[in-house]
């Protein structure tokens, strides 16, 4: 069995360090059974793998990896998810967005409604790195207005952003996965400070469910771990509300620490040490240090 251990959402009032989770993946030295499994997973969606794009990060090794600890080893789950990917992309129009962000060297703040988004979203993304180099994003979600976000914009066009977001991000880690050998995943800071109420208005429940659903089945294994900052009395209620839009593997990586818990990940000469890191973030980075994971080149689709 593959990803993780069991955790939750620790209790109102409780802190502590973020949970121990088992080492990364190395890709260049991958236990026997997981390296079986993998040419098994190969083999089952190889007609499917070669009607697509051959874009590394969506047909290549390191994509079927995640799709495999996603499943927890079972070759058939994983090849039945990624094949669902697979077709999900193509009747989307991701492939062609990709296609957009790596030809344009786009970054998030290049896309058009981005101006919008940030004003009622606030996120970091990959301005700091944890302890075993992983990508951090910090998401300010005490601060998100999906009612006031949805005055300026449609869902879908949220949805468009989120998507550019969503393929950046897999850009991203399968470049990094491939330059260090292991499974590269985000750690995500949710800042849950100054929520309120608001964030479980019936407007911003569907956003989130939206965007969850997604996410889910899309971009598997995705996520190292989920620091919970600053949680209220109300995460209880908004736990209940979105807790089943939650894969089971991702909630075990979810813990509920205290801000100061934060530098024991992120060390300060990760980019920004913990105890620099704001209350408020304002605003995605217009450069960010990984941004140049878009210059990208394409290797063969099994290089991993």
């Amino acid at each position: 069995e593959y990803g993780g251990q069991c955790s939750r959402p620790m209790a109102e009032g409780e802190s502590g360090r973020l949970a121990n989770l088992p080492p990364r993946v190395s890709l260049h030295n991958l236990p026997p059974d997981l390296a079986l499994s993998l040419e098994q997973l190969r083999s089952l969606v190889a007609d499917h793998a070669a009607a697509t794009p051959q874009f590394p990060e969506v047909v290549g090794d390191v994509r079927l990896l995640r799709y495999l600890v996603a499943a927890k080893g079972n070759v058939d789950a994983a090849a039945d998810k990624f094949v669902r990917m697979l077709a999900w992309r193509e009747k989307t129009g991701v492939n062609k967005l990709r296609e957009k962000i790596v030809h344009q060297e786009l970054r998030p703040c290049d896309h058009p409604n981005y101006p919008v988004v940030s004003k009622y979203w606030k996120i970091h993304v990959c301005q700091m790195r944890d302890i075993e180099g992983n990508p951090v994003m910090w998401d300010s979600l005490g601060a998100f207005d999906g009612a006031q976000l949805l005055t300026e914009l449609t869902e879908e066009q949220v949805m468009a952003f989120y998507l550019f977001l969503l393929e950046w991000k897999m850009l991203l880690l399968d470049k990094l996965s491939r330059e260090t050998g292991y499974l590269v995943q985000i750690y995500e800071v949710k800042d849950l400070s100054g929520v309120g109420l608001g964030i479980l208005r019936p407007c911003n429940m569907s956003l989130i469910r939206e965007l969850a659903a997604t996410s889910t089945g899309n971009y598997v294994e995705c996520t190292r771990r989920i620091a919970i900052v600053d949680a209220p009395w109300v995460f209880s209620q908004l736990w209940r509300a979105v807790s089943s839009l939650v894969p089971e593997a991702t909630q075990a990586k979810i813990q509920n620490v205290s801000r100061q818990d934060i530098p024991m990940d992120i060390p300060a000469d990760a980019g920004i040490s913990g105890e620099q890191v704001p209350n408020d973030l304002t605003a995605w980075p217009s450069v960010a240090p990984l941004s140049d994971c878009l210059l990208y080149t394409s290797p063969s689709p099994r290089d991993s």
